[in-house]
């Protein structure tokens, strides 16, 4: 007589399903990055999104393999910079030695904020290249243990990019009347000495172009790519041109 395996009810015990270990990894369900083991806890990505990273290695290699004559993105970033060095006292605070000292601060912090932007876009660049030279060699083992360090090095870029951006929008872009109005409520509620500057008109995404999705982490790590791929392409280009 056949057995017939019948529905199991609510109370029954389910079998025990395995799961893979990269499914498992992103399983956890406390979040945040654990200092000790290296594991950046992502509860919400889900197995596939792995497999869509080894993708983007193998995009990484031929975006790299491209010229970035055309990719303005460390063009914006050094456009930005030499803005912000142009930035002045407005009217109300144009006398005022302790406003110029503080004004020369902020110009140093939000340079200090992208030079971070630029460490972490090169950190992030150098370990999907390793993870790539790991992926070539077939060990995919090892891709799953490198995998938690690559997304922290990821992370830290998002993180770096939207607080420079934020940093820079807010102190020196042109705001509208009610922007302006809550930063500088902000700033007092922060016990920071408010200044009047004459603002710039930055855009939102500052040194970032248009195209970016700054919500979206593929498309962060795509700028992160070019940006340094572009900057070695450079690199390389004004060594070539010296020592002809």
């Amino acid at each position: 007589m056949t057995k017939i395996d019948f529905p199991p009810k609510d109370n029954d015990k389910k079998p025990k399903t395995v799961k893979s270990k990269i499914a498992q990894f992103h399983d956890q369900k406390s979040g945040g990055f654990d200092d000790k083991t290296g594991i950046m806890y992502e509860p919400d990505v889900l197995e596939k999104d792995y497999n869509k990273w080894l993708d983007f290695l193998a995009y990484a290699e031929k975006r790299l393999m491209k010229e970035s004559e055309k990719t303005p993105k460390y063009d914006l970033i050094k456009d930005t910079l030499e803005k912000i060095d142009q930035i002045k006292l407005g009217e109300f605070s144009i006398d005022d030695p302790e406003h110029e000292n503080i004004l020369e601060k902020q110009k140093t912090q939000a340079k200090q904020l992208i030079d971070t932007v630029i460490s972490k876009a090169i950190e992030y660049y150098q370990y999907v290249l390793a993870q790539q030279a790991l992926k070539a060699e077939g060990d995919v083992k090892a891709i799953e243990i490198s995998d938690s360090r690559r997304r922290y090095l990821h992370n830290a870029l998002i993180d770096a990019l939207r607080i420079a951006n934020r940093y820079i929008y807010r102190h020196f872009a042109a705001l509208n009347a009610e922007q302006l109005a809550q930063f500088e409520e902000q700033e007092e509620e922060k016990g920071h000495e408010v200044i009047d500057v004459v603002r710039l008109p930055f855009g939102e995404k500052v040194f970032v172009p248009k195209e970016v999705n700054l919500q979206d982490r593929y498309s962060v790590a795509a700028w992160g790519f070019e940006l340094i791929s572009e900057m070695k392409f450079r690199e390389e280009e004004d060594r070539h041109t010296k020592a002809a």
